[in-house]
């Protein structure tokens, strides 16, 4: 059984299946966004899409959960196998004429990353 109350179920759920906007071409996860950040990014990147796309739409599941150990190591990996199939599946529902990428690696723990082909 689980206990979690209503907003942080909420918060959750929104990790796993994610909002996305559409800036300037690039896609981005509508809760990371932020005009004055993506600017700063355009700017940098010489409108980079994908380059802005892998910056803004990554998530590092040590961040949304505490890293308790290694114990929880391969279940946070599951969740971001789940996590990947969930976003790809977001993403063709907002953007069904666009091909994006959804990749799980272990840069900094288990880490979700999008971006547009």
């Amino acid at each position: 059984m689980f206990h979690l109350d209503a907003e942080t179920a909420l918060a959750f759920a929104q990790v796993v299946v994610p909002s996305w906007r559409q800036e300037r071409g690039c896609v981005i996860l509508a809760r990371q966004f932020d005009a004055a950040n993506f600017q700063q990014w355009w700017e940098s990147t010489g409108g980079d899409r994908r380059s802005i796309e892998a910056v803004l739409n990554h998530v590092h599941l040590w961040d949304v959960l505490p890293d308790t150990g290694e114990k929880d190591y391969l279940p946070l990996w599951n969740l971001g196998e789940l996590m990947v199939s969930s976003w790809e599946q977001s993403l063709k529902r907002a953007f069904p004429d666009r091909a994006f990428s959804v990749t799980l690696d272990d840069e900094y723990g288990p880490t979700i990353r999008a971006t547009s082909d």
